[in-house]
């Protein structure tokens, strides 16, 4: 099964910007654009604030719409005005777009990066115009409580019932469930009975419904009746068979809130109705059906599995492999306390190595992985066979590839084929230059190779792209480098800002915002060292 459980714009053209401060926040700059003689091109020409400068040695970038003319383009601030657009023969012609830039003070002791969002009328063909700054665009609307609101009317309209999908853009087996499952026509007719309702989790108006229906892992399936009360859920990607099976038989399914009393039931059914809730992030409501399970006997089959999952113990994991549960139901619990339970690590090694013949490349590509972090001398090896595996998998279909490809790229650098790694992310990035999820990957790859100025690159290009809590993971990622490449006082400043910028959720979401907080701060207190 694959799960997210890891750290899930407008322009990312900067490349190395100078200190980044949190207050006092540096004025934007005037922003004209002024005609040719013929009047078939404009020079960008930007004028920073009195007592300000535009920065000499970092990029500036714009991306323009010049009526129905997209353009963008990208100088260093020493060279500006150095941007010279072409105009269509359009009058008047409507200008819009974002400005990417660094500040000075004259004096340089505070430099600021800033992204102006722009717009403005040219209605002749000499005169300048001044593009007025505007508040930045909302994104694309997210999924959240209105949404929600709307398909539980439509449910309630027509019978149906509604079906939350979970989901971040840098997370791949998301991308990879709605290349093979949600998003294929040749599944259309699965979703005939279903509203379907896709949430962003790392869009902030996202986190009421995370912490309404209690979801950590991504991809997360939520299956709610027209009330809103959970029918059922599925953590994780386990393929698109079983998925389909899922949402296939949600109609015959008892609902979790019509959960019959446990103390009707027999062991087996309690033990079913123990580990649904478990699975269902219910461990509270799951507790007094596992206890039924127990009063009534030695526990097997599903109430085995859900004291697995609730207790992780050596005794359990050893009975749920001797009774055949499923590998991928008790691997990750097995895997946390291989290092200290030397009999678990015996276990699962074995049962790794056994499940290997018959697993799909896919899959294959997680038991190599898995074995690597059993067999860290041996890993290398572990890593190269599973990108290899994994590597057969691919179908030649970007957007079905696609959720593939950064565990891919780790295979290959884990295993000592770290330009392998690199094509593999040149690609995915010259697919989806705008993916921040590709760009983060790059950043980690060189960061953890030693090219830090490659990471820096990267690392700024994710944050700029990304938004919400993707944005905070990148952010740590971008200081980090910063640190490395003994740029410690940027690194100092942009937490500063970051932190200034982002406040806690309240307490009562249970959302992982505050985490990315946290390790900022972690990374403010205690740096890395420049690399050598």
């Amino acid at each position: 099964m694959r799960l997210c459980l890891r750290r899930a714009a407008v322009l990312g053209l900067l490349a190395s910007a100078p200190v980044h401060a949190a207050a006092p926040a540096v004025p934007p700059p005037t922003v004209t654009l002024a005609p040719s003689r013929r009047g078939t091109s404009a020079t960008l020409v930007v004028t920073a604030p009195p007592g300000h400068h535009v920065a000499a040695d970092a990029p500036l970038a714009a991306e323009l719409q010049l009526g129905p003319l997209p353009w963008s383009a990208q100088t260093l601030g020493a060279t500006a005005p150095g941007l010279v657009l072409p105009l269509p023969d359009l009058r008047p012609l409507p200008v819009s777009g974002t400005l990417a830039l660094s500040i000075c003070t004259d004096d340089n002791r505070i430099c600021q990066p800033m992204e102006q969002h722009l717009q403005g009328v040219i209605d002749s063909r000499r005169d300048a115009v001044v593009l007025d700054g505007v508040a930045p665009a909302p994104p694309a609307a997210a999924p959240h409580a209105d949404d929600l609101d709307a398909a539980l009317a439509e449910a309630q309209a027509t019978g149906r019932r509604v079906l939350l999908d979970f989901g971040a853009i840098w997370c791949p087996p998301c991308n990879l469930m709605a290349a093979e499952l949600l998003h294929d026509p040749d599944d259309a007719a699965l979703f005939e009975g279903l509203v379907l309702v896709e949430v962003d989790v790392d869009d902030p108006t996202s986190f009421p419904l995370k912490s309404r229906y209690a979801v950590g892992g991504y991809p997360t399936l939520v299956a709610v009746d027209a009330e809103g009360a959970v029918i059922d859920r599925l953590v994780g990607y386990p393929g698109e068979s079983e998925t389909a099976d899922w949402i296939g038989a949600l109609d015959a399914v008892t609902p979790l809130s019509a959960a019959p009393p446990p103390e009707t039931l027999d062991p087996a059914a309690a033990g079913t109705w123990a580990l649904r809730l478990l699975r269902a992030q219910q461990p509270g409501a799951a507790q007094p059906y596992l206890d039924r399970a127990k009063e009534m006997g030695e526990l097997t089959g599903d109430a085995l599995l859900a004291r697995v999952l609730a207790v992780p113990t050596a005794t359990g994991i050893r009975a749920a492999a001797a009774e055949g549960a499923p590998l991928g139901d008790w691997l990750w619990p097995a895997l946390s306390m291989a290092d200290a339970v030397p009999e678990v690590r015996a276990l699962l090694d074995r049962e790794l190595r056994a499940a290997l013949p018959e697993a799909d490349a896919v899959l294959a590509g997680d038991l190599f992985y898995a074995l690597a972090q059993l067999d860290p001398d041996g890993g290398a090896d572990h890593y190269l066979a599973g990108a290899r595996v994994l590597a057969s998998a691919l179908t030649g279909d970007l957007v079905r590839d696609r959720g593939h490809l950064g565990f891919l790229a780790t295979l290959w650098a884990r295993g000592g084929q770290v330009d392998e790694a690199r094509r593999i992310l040149d690609g995915a990035l010259a697919a989806w230059p705008d993916d921040m999820t590709f760009h983060e990957d790059r950043a980690r790859l060189e960061l953890d190779h030693g090219a830090v100025e490659t990471a820096l690159e990267h690392a700024e290009i994710a944050v700029r792209k990304g938004y919400g809590d993707n944005r905070l993971r990148a952010t740590a990622l971008w200081a980090e480098a910063l640190y490395r490449a003994g740029r410690a006082d940027e690194a100092q400043a942009l937490i500063a800002d970051t932190l200034q910028r982002n406040p806690r959720p309240p307490e009562d979401l249970a959302v992982r915002t505050g985490r990315y907080l946290d390790a900022l701060v972690v990374l403010r207190d205690d740096p890395p060292a420049p690399a050598p």
